[in-house]
């Protein structure tokens, strides 16, 4: 991605497919994390990231609570999501 030329702060907010089973299920999948990582370290500007629990701990998340989502043959309706936000 290319550097923003931006001079007002800026915030990030990333939401990629998970890094575990659920994640399989978006259509576009295929993510590197330890570079998706290395991105977000090196942003200038807030940057908030979501992710599952139970998937890869790419960085450093802390919980954020359980979110209703779609009931379904394999999924309970909650999902228990994660965040990381830079410390700008």
């Amino acid at each position: 991605m290319k550097q923003s030329t931006h001079t007002q702060p800026l915030t990030y907010f990333i939401d990629p497919p998970y890094d575990n089973t659920a994640g399989c299920y978006y259509k576009f999948n295929s993510v590197n994390y330890s570079h998706l990582a290395a991105w977000c370290y090196s942003r200038t500007g807030q940057v908030i990231v979501c992710e599952n629990q139970g998937a890869s701990w790419w960085l450093d998340f802390k919980t954020l609570g359980g979110i209703k989502a779609t009931n379904g043959k394999y999924r309970s309706g909650i999902s228990k999501e994660v965040v990381w936000v830079n410390e700008t």
